[in-house]
């Protein structure tokens, strides 16, 4: 319980973040909350905040406090409020705005967003607001620590009467993560990637290895998010190591993971995959698809996909896998996803939604001219946003761009 109290920072220790793009109120703002102790940064557009934020969520450090205006240039105070809700990580936020309405402040409550206040408005309103903020959340910590007490003592108690299955449970865990943590991204090849396994252990990975020309990216989805989904995956990895002779031959290695799947697996699991080789030397890049969700070929001048497909692996015995070839510029993107992206739904009052191909095209549109990593960044938030949060498979999404050839 000490561990857990520490955890409450007291007043002089809490980081607050302002949004807004006044110069002069920025100034005020800030000296009003340094007077009182706080620790002030401040930015004059929502992506450059957001990114801050992230990377202090990302550190174990998230800001107390995020104070913002609605309109502003760039992202917008609202869309800043539904990126920051995406990081699956509760900061509470205060909307400053000369620009408010009953709907607009119905829609900020539904957002979640702790207060509202008006321009303009005075310094003791000001400083009252974020006074009663902080109140509500060192609550509200109390009160999870209360819940978080009780779930340890419950938690302990279903230990002590299930120790060996939770233990096997907790290695198939950490095997799990382990297996999908890729540690070693070469420097030479932009690649960034998000995933979010649907419950502790799942099916979604990939993994790369270096050919004498390039690159073998294996990008694969076990059906299934469970011990089994998981060993089928370490077997899957396994495999891609153990073969490094058909480096660059993908319908080769293809085969022989296939005749394993289907020996000692046969129609247990659905297994699709992408086997991609990246030819640097001679400037192309072969693709395999099996039974997987085609990539996003992303150029200059257009977004097209990968057409030729091949049967799931594992289901039958002989199987010729087909590959496709196209020629490879610099700067090139590739955007490799699995069908927990496409998948992702909605609800309305009479009807599922999919984010589906329309949704992932669309976001790969609005974003194509961002750098690869804030790309990628976008497209995950526009698809964790569309499923509000709670998506209901396994979802992996990887973007690369080729380099200097």
């Amino acid at each position: 319980m000490n561990t857990l109290m520490n955890n409450v920072r007291m007043e002089d220790e809490k980081n607050i973040i302002i949004v807004e793009d006044e110069k002069n109120l920025c100034s005020t703002l800030t000296f009003l909350l340094q007077k009182r102790g706080y620790k002030v940064a401040f930015f004059t557009d929502g992506f450059s905040a957001f990114i801050k934020i992230k990377k202090m969520v990302e550190s174990n450090n998230s800001p107390d406090l995020v104070i913002s205006d609605l309109q502003m240039p760039g992202l917008m105070g609202m869309e800043l409020i539904d990126y920051i809700n995406s990081l699956t990580f509760h900061i509470p936020v205060l909307v400053i705005t000369g620009y408010g309405d009953k709907k607009t402040v119905i829609n900020l409550m539904r957002k979640g967003c702790m207060d509202y206040l008006d321009k303009p408005f005075n310094d003791k309103i000001f400083l009252k607001s974020v006074e009663n903020i902080f109140k509500k959340e060192e609550k509200r910590t109390l009160e999870i620590i209360d819940i978080k007490i009780k779930l340890i003592k419950e938690l302990e108690q279903y230990k002590k009467e299930n120790t060996d299955l939770q233990n096997h449970i907790n290695a198939a865990i950490d095997s799990y993560q382990n297996l999908i943590k890729l540690n070693d991204i070469p420097d030479s090849l932009p690649l960034i990637y998000r995933t979010l396994p649907f419950s502790n252990l799942g099916g979604d990975f990939f993994d790369i290895r270096k050919t004498s020309s390039g690159y073998d990216i294996l990008f694969a989805d076990v059906a299934g998010h469970d011990i089994a989904a998981c060993f089928n995956t370490v077997v899957i990895k396994g495999s891609f190591y153990e073969h490094r002779e058909t480096d660059g031959k993908g319908n080769e290695y293809l085969k022989i993971l296939n005749a394993q799947l289907y020996k000692n697996y046969q129609k247990v699991r659905l297994v699709t995959a992408v086997f991609m080789s990246l030819n640097f030397k001679d400037k192309y890049a072969d693709f395999i698809i099996a039974g997987h969700p085609l990539p996003f070929i992303v150029d200059s001048d257009n977004i097209s996909q990968v057409q030729t497909r091949n049967p799931v692996l594992g289901y039958m015995e002989d199987v010729q896998f087909l590959s496709e070839r196209i020629r490879i510029t610099r700067g090139m993107r590739i955007m490799l996803y699995t069908d927990g992206i496409l998948n992702a739904r909605k609800y309305n009052e009479d009807d599922v939604q999919h984010f589906g191909k329309k949704g992932l095209f669309g976001s790969i549109q609005r974003h194509r001219h961002e750098i690869l990593s804030d790309m990628i960044e976008r497209i995950w938030v526009d698809t964790m946003l569309f499923c509000d949060k709670k998506p209901n498979d396994d979802m992996l999404l990887l973007g690369l761009e080729i380099p200097e050839l």
